[in-house]
């Protein structure tokens, strides 16, 4: 099937034990996933959705935006009950994500985001991350759910000086 929402994505920053989280941007998200039974009850629902990520931040009444746009690999393990016509849905798995593009406004002036390993990259295109998500599905196929995606890899190059920055967003 298809999907397609919202993604109220924002980031984490660390450096020098100080922690700066940014406040959410709206993104979206749109993709393709599959159903593989495993058991009358037990799914195993691969996808690939495209994802817009980021942050804004604010400080002295400048406020920067950063938009990171990554193809994901949603690994979900999902619970189905039976309810009504339809079934509640609910479960958790592992996500794989690779960053293709970005970029960074602030001051009406906007620059590219570049992703790779090398130290002119703004970011490592690898990212892992883990899903929780839950809904409902109708009996037609049409579902509506709600996800939290929270990121455990740190996506800055510089990653071994003690600086960190950490994806996450909800979806609907």
């Amino acid at each position: 099937g298809i999907t397609a929402g919202t993604a109220i994505a924002s980031q984490k920053f660390k450096s020098s034990g100080i922690t700066i989280s940014g406040d959410s941007k709206i993104g979206f998200t749109a993709g393709v996933l599959a159903d593989m039974g495993i058991s009358e009850n037990f799914v195993f629902q691969p996808g690939l959705n495209f994802t817009q990520k980021g942050s804004k931040i604010s400080s002295n009444g400048v406020t920067a935006t950063q938009t990171l746009n990554y193809i994901e690999l949603p690994l979900n393990f999902l619970y189905r009950a039976p309810a009504g016509s339809g079934s509640f849905f609910g479960g958790i798995g592992p996500v794989l994500g690779y960053g293709i593009s970005g970029k960074a406004e602030s001051d009406g002036e906007s620059q590219d985001i570049h992703f790779g390993n090398s130290d002119n990259d703004d970011y490592k295109p690898f990212e892992f991350s883990g899903n929780i998500l839950a809904g409902y599905e109708f009996s037609n196929g049409v579902f509506v759910s709600a996800n939290y995606n929270h990121g455990f890899s740190n996506i800055l190059n510089e990653g071994d000086s003690g600086e960190s920055a950490k994806n996450s967003y909800f979806g609907i």
